[in-house]
């Protein structure tokens, strides 16, 4: 019977013994189940932090990289602003000094006194007239603070020019019938007359010296770029190295004669027979 006790007693150890070691067995599985996913989820959410990580990182490249083209494109686009600015700078420049050269040789032209002038009486005015041109208004010349105009009656013009110092009576220009020609002499220019059905005019001016000018300023000793300035190449009927003859068409003309690129002869003309 104490055998038997015995027997059943060590059956239920075992049992027991074997159920305990079973239950260790479940619980050291499991630990070790539960360990292995927790180690997948450390594993996961390292590669969540790694994905966030790379995704950063590009995103702050992709901002640096526009950052840098954005900086790049500001500094070509201030460059050209710069260059733009410096290039209409130096054209301001360029036509500033171009300007005060033009104006700078503009006073010194006009400050710039013919030798001719200097030797010029001070009674001798220069009328001021339209520059480049020619018209009939220009068969007058200046003396003595007056104007003495291409066929004028010799009684009005001895009022500006007063007595000769000589007289001369010569061959008439118009016909055989026609009373004698007077040629009136002054200091530096001569006065010729004819005698028509209106009276005595002058009809030939002849300048030889710089006490008398033309209208525009021209006188003995003027260069041909003053001729050119003041009558204009273009309105020249003829010229060359020698003389230089404006005329409108008409029976006038007014010829400048040139010696060594001077004016060394001034004639008024009128041609009453032409």
């Amino acid at each position: 019977m104490k055998k038997l006790i015995a027997i059943s007693l060590l059956a239920c150890m075992t049992v027991f013994f074997a159920g305990c070691a079973d239950n260790s067995q479940t619980a050291e599985e499991s630990k070790g189940q539960v360990s292995i996913e927790a180690s997948a989820q450390k594993d996961e959410s390292s590669e969540e932090e790694n994905s966030k990580k790379v995704e950063s990182s590009e995103e702050e490249n992709s901002k640096k990289v526009e950052s840098s083209e954005e900086e790049s494109s500001k500094k070509v686009e201030s460059s050209e602003e710069e260059s733009s600015k410096e290039e209409e700078s130096s054209k301001e420049e360029e036509s500033s000094e171009a300007e005060s050269s033009e104006e700078e040789s503009s006073k010194e032209e006009s400050s710039a006194v013919p030798e001719s002038s200097v030797e010029q009486p001070q009674e001798t005015q220069t009328l001021q007239t339209a520059m480049g041109s020619y018209n009939e208004d220009d068969l007058v010349f200046v003396y003595n603070n007056g104007q003495i105009r291409l066929l004028e009656k010799i009684s009005e013009a001895l009022a500006v020019l007063g007595n000769a110092s000589k007289v001369e009576s010569v061959p008439s220009c118009l016909t055989a019938d026609s009373p004698n020609d007077n040629i009136y002499y002054y200091n530096g220019f001569k006065v010729q007359t004819l005698t028509d059905s209106e009276g005595e005019k002058i009809y030939q001016i002849e300048i030889t010296s710089n006490s008398a000018a033309t209208a525009k300023g021209i006188t003995i000793g003027s260069s041909t770029a003053d001729i050119e300035k003041a009558y204009g190449l273009q309105n020249a009927v003829a010229h060359d190295e020698f003389s230089y003859t404006y005329s409108t068409g008409a029976s006038t003309a007014l010829d400048f004669f040139i010696n060594n690129g001077k004016v060394e002869t001034i004639i008024y003309q009128y041609y009453p027979n032409s």
